[in-house]
C-alpha cells in the first residue's frame, strides 16, 4: 500500500465495487484454506436457476434464527434442488454461513441481517 499507484487503483476499485453494491477487500496474504473453499464451493452457485425465486421467501423465513444447513433443507419435497438454492443465498449474501468452516448440514445458516431479498421477486 505505499506504492501511489497501488493505492491509486484499490481506491478506484474499492468505489467501483460500493457503486455495484459489493464489499472490497484488499489483502496482502490469501484469506484462510477454508474460506478459500468454501468461496469456491459457493462460486459454483452464483448463477440464480431454476427454483430460487419458489424457495427464496420461505428459506429466508425459516432462516430467521440460525439454523443448521440440512435441517434447512429439509422443510422441502426436493431436498437436492433446496440444498442448491440455499448455497446460492449464501454467494448473493441473502443467507450468512460461517465461511472459515466446512460447509456441512451442520453448519448454521441465517438470513443476512442487510438482506434486500424481500424486493427481489
Amino acid at each position: 500500500m505505499n506504492d501511489a499507484k497501488v493505492k491509486a487503483t484499490a481506491e478506484r476499485v474499492a468505489a467501483c465495487c460500493a457503486a455495484a453494491g459489493w464489499g472490497y477487500e484488499l489483502v496482502g496474504e490469501p484469506p484462510g484454506r477454508q474460506r478459500t473453499i468454501n468461496v469456491l464451493a459457493l462460486a459454483g452457485y452464483r448463477r440464480e436457476m431454476v427454483g430460487v425465486s419458489d424457495y427464496r421467501a420461505q428459506f429466508l423465513s425459516l432462516a430467521g434464527e440460525p439454523v443448521p444447513l440440512g435441517q434447512l433443507v429439509s422443510f422441502t419435497a426436493e431436498p437436492l434442488v433446496a440444498r442448491a438454492v440455499v448455497l446460492h443465498l449464501c454467494w448473493t449474501g441473502e443467507l450468512a454461513v460461517d465461511l472459515t468452516r466446512p460447509l456441512e448440514d451442520t453448519s448454521l445458516v441465517r438470513a443476512a441481517v442487510n438482506s434486500d431479498a424481500g424486493a427481489r421477486q
